[in-house]
């Protein structure tokens, strides 16, 4: 009984390379224009916390929560594409050779970092913008609001720019 347990113990620790067929369990890659109307639509309909009297905190604060549902709407697809896409190290051999002949060596790791990299800008971004927001007078607030879209295009513009990367898969 002690030897199975240890045997399985070595299994879970042991960690066996990928069987061919990883690129069947790829996630569909959504465009982006997709992503972003879905987020815009779904941080549209956040509202302000119930019980504030002053209607200017009320609007500084139904601003920052719809900034940072944006955020969040925008970032989460960009990080399940991260961890559905399998590392190229994990990968089978015939499957690692398939991808450096389609793509080119590191460009799948590239690929995959810059996603990454424009994951973790679009949080850094948003959690600034969000505070701003939450601490700016209500003339300051369309200011914001403006920076932070035009911020989003140029993020809309790399994730193309990437979305044309990855159709390539």
């Amino acid at each position: 009984m002690q030897n199975i347990k240890k045997s399985c113990m070595l299994d879970k620790t042991m960690q066996a390379p990928e069987t061919v067929g990883a690129f069947q369990k790829l996630p569909m890659v959504m465009p982006a224009m997709d992503i972003l109307s879905s987020a815009k639509r779904k941080a549209r309909n956040v509202t302000a916390t119930k019980g504030i009297t002053n209607i200017a905190k009320r609007v500084r604060n139904k601003g920052a929560k719809q900034l940072d549902a944006l955020m969040k709407e925008l970032a989460v697809p960009l990080r399940m594409y991260i961890e559905r896409f399998p590392k190229k190290q994990s990968l089978h051999p015939y499957e690692r050779s398939l991808v450096d002949l389609t793509f080119g060596e590191g460009i799948y790791e590239e690929v995959l970092k810059r996603v990454d990299d424009l994951r973790k800008q679009l949080l850094c971004v948003g959690k600034q913008h969000a505070s701003l927001c939450a601490q700016r007078l209500e003339k300051d607030l369309l200011k914001g609001l403006h920076k932070r879209v035009q911020q989003f295009a140029r993020d809309l513009s790399e994730e193309r720019q990437l979305d044309s990367g990855m159709d390539s898969f």
